[in-house]
């Protein structure tokens, strides 16, 4: 996603005007990145990547973020953290959220700490048929996915978008 205009999204950035998409996810075998799109009825709106943080602990993401708690979390199954850009296809601009939080296994649930992003899967494929469903929506993703994740995201977009949909 190369998009003309780039911000960051911190934690300070609270709004009560959310809007509400289908989106689809699909995540890498490794689960270190995600690729999805926001959807209103057919049309795709957004696209947006999410990238591992890797090197980020619990503790430093509860530090630095403000808004995350080690005690929301699970102790044996920690979340992994990812940077979030998402991209609006009509006017190319772009923002970077961090850090998304993904727990749930399979069953992915996303999270900001300003709730400025969300997602919540309600269906998922798995193997063969995660991959055939990948496809589809993105040809370049074929043979690099058996995940895929379709549910309901939360995002403030007229906030973070000049000509928000």
């Amino acid at each position: 996603m190369d998009g003309t205009v780039d911000k960051h999204i911190g934690v300070g950035d609270d709004s009560d005007e959310l809007d509400e998409f289908t989106a689809i996810l699909c995540f890498s075998y490794e689960r270190d990145w995600f690729q999805g799109l926001l959807l209103k009825g057919k049309e795709s709106l957004f696209g947006f990547v999410g990238e591992e943080l890797s090197d980020t602990s619990i503790e430093q993401i509860e530090e630095e973020s403000g808004g995350f708690h080690r005690c929301a979390f699970s102790a044996e199954d920690p979340p992994t953290m990812y940077k979030l850009s998402i991209e609006q296809f009509s006017t190319k601009e772009r923002v970077d959220m961090q850090p998304i939080a993904c727990t749930n296994g399979d069953n992915a649930k996303l999270d900001h700490p300003s709730h400025a992003f969300s997602f919540r899967t309600n269906s998922f494929f798995v193997d063969n048929k995660a991959s055939l469903k990948a496809k589809a929506l993105f040809p370049n993703l074929a043979g690099s996915t058996d995940l895929v994740c379709i549910g309901e995201a939360h995002f403030q977009t007229t906030k973070h978008f000049t000509a928000a949909s």
